[in-house]
């Protein structure tokens, strides 16, 4: 992605905003969002915000224009994702498959 002013990350009962120009994110604990508590870590890496999560997700920014969403080669969620970041499960050709079955290719 480009251009990106701000990211936020919903994370069970943890909303997480990163946004240009603050050196710190913004984390606030919302209950009624979910039951379970959210387990992650924020690290600062020279230019990078890192937010690491205990399901395997790791949210990459730069502050300012690019952000990275890895997820982990162990994850539980191979092959039940879709989206911008694909569907994680190794076929390139199907990466741009909305959850229709649409190819935005």
């Amino acid at each position: 992605m480009t251009c990106t002013k701000s990211v936020t990350v919903t994370l069970y009962d943890t909303v997480i905003q990163l946004v240009r120009g603050k050196e710190n994110p913004v984390v606030q604990h919302v209950s009624k969002l979910s039951p379970v508590k959210a387990i992650f870590a924020i690290e600062h890496a020279g230019l990078y915000v890192i937010i690491k999560t205990a399901l395997g997700l790791n949210v990459v920014w730069d502050r300012g224009t690019n952000v990275y969403i890895e997820l982990s080669p162990n994850s539980n969620y191979w092959g039940k994702v879709c989206g911008l970041c694909g569907n994680f499960d190794s076929d390139i050709m199907n990466d741009f498959t909305t959850k229709q079955g649409m190819n935005q290719l």
